[in-house]
């Protein structure tokens, strides 16, 4: 659950979905650039500080497919936002 009180999948996107919760807004940024360029729809779910959403993932970053898998996650700035983004879709 977010602090919104809706439940995380409730805020997934039909596209790619990167939950930034508590987290450095840097990182979701590079993300949405990348994303732009790269023209892969994605939505920034953000802005949850003392939430449990990102409790069972045990991470600041989340990227979700339009599947609803998880296909990265860290607490750590990543290296390359579009090197993530490339091996999410399968073009790496």
């Amino acid at each position: 659950m977010l602090v919104s009180g809706r439940n995380v999948f409730e805020e997934l996107g039909e596209g790619f979905t990167l939950l930034s919760l508590d987290a450095d807004s840097a990182v979701s940024n590079a993300f949405v650039k990348a994303a732009e360029e790269m023209r892969i729809p994605l939505k920034v779910v953000g802005d949850d500080p003392g939430g449990e959403g990102r409790n069972p993932y045990e991470a600041a970053h989340v990227l979700v497919r339009p599947d609803q898998f998880v296909v990265w996650a860290s607490g750590e700035e990543p290296i390359d936002p579009k090197d993530i983004l490339r091996r999410a879709i399968g073009t790496v």
